[in-house]
């Protein structure tokens, strides 16, 4: 392969990586502000990524924050309400799709 095709298909990938995420985030704003958490989609993203979690484990999980809200609001910090539930309905979501898959 010449240098000039290198060029070319890394800049390809590259561009389709940021094609992928920017759809994937896309999608992610849309889940977020249905459930009423748009603001704090950065802190989810955040956490996440710290986790290794995925766009499915995400929107899972924000599903079943919005249905943990609707039972159990916060009552003072809702911030710090949501990093907590929202971890621990990551670690669920990631459960329900593996026993999903297998």
């Amino acid at each position: 392969m010449s240098v000039k095709t290198r060029i070319h298909t890394l800049l390809v990938i590259l561009w389709w990586k940021e094609r992928t995420n920017m759809l994937t985030r896309r999608g992610l704003k849309d889940y977020f502000s249905t459930t009423g958490f748009i603001d704090l989609l950065p802190l989810a993203l955040k956490l996440a990524d710290k986790k290794g979690y995925g766009k499915n484990e995400i929107i899972e999980a924000i599903c079943k924050v919005a249905d943990k809200h609707k039972m159990y609001p916060p009552q003072h910090n809702r911030t710090a309400w949501f990093a907590r539930v929202f971890q621990e309905k990551l670690d669920e979501a990631r459960a329900d799709i593996l026993s999903f898959l297998f």
